[in-house]
């Protein structure tokens, strides 16, 4: 029998592998990521009105996929403010393989 501990692991990977199967969520959360390497340009943050002139979403599917990517610790965002990878975005990234080079492939885009 599986004890509760793997159950709550599984279920807590489903959910992350879920929110990352859709190649916009991932493009939002890329783009998170290479905003706050490059602080310079967006202060590590986008407002919802970049995300969504890069995504080339309307706004009720940007809106319905940065819900998805919150509601499992992905993104964070201020009331009205900005959005931001989390620890947990990154590391999500990381452990993707999202690497330097394919940062700067997707800055040059």
């Amino acid at each position: 029998m599986v004890s509760y501990e793997i159950r709550s692991l599984f279920s807590s990977w489903s959910m992350i592998f879920s929110a990352i199967s859709d190649r916009n969520r991932l493009l939002i959360l890329i783009a998170l990521l290479d905003s706050e390497r490059n602080k310079g340009k967006t202060g590590g943050s986008l407002k919802f009105s970049q995300l969504k002139e890069i995504t080339g979403l309307s706004k009720g599917e940007l809106e319905y996929h940065l819900k998805v990517l919150s509601s499992n610790g992905l993104i964070e965002n201020v009331p009205r403010g900005p959005y931001r990878i989390t620890d947990e975005g990154r590391k999500t990234l990381e452990r993707l393989g999202v690497t330097k080079e394919l940062l700067t492939a997707y800055s040059k885009s």
